[in-house]
């Protein structure tokens, strides 16, 4: 098959889209929007539909939980707490 007879896919995938492809709601994509985890870069917004970059939705969600990953690793380092001694 030449790249002629191939179906055109788009490279924008809708709200709802991106919801199934994570298997979240619509409203934990918007939420995400909303909160700034998906960065303005990938998606773009007319009047009141937006569409998004599926793969840079997918590496900003990478990325925002590997910080939560190095986050929660340092939160288990031991704490030196040291004792108050009243006089």
């Amino acid at each position: 098959m030449s790249d002629k007879e191939q179906p055109a896919t788009s490279p924008f995938e809708t709200t709802e889209g991106v919801a199934q492809y994570f298997n979240v709601s619509v409203w934990t994509v918007r939420d995400w929007v909303k909160r700034g985890i998906i960065p303005s870069s990938a998606y773009i917004k007319v009047a009141k539909t937006t569409r998004f970059k599926l793969d840079q939705v997918e590496a900003a969600l990478v990325s925002v939980m590997s910080q939560d990953e190095t986050e929660t690793e340092a939160d288990d380092e031991p704490v030196t707490v040291e004792p108050i001694y009243l006089n």
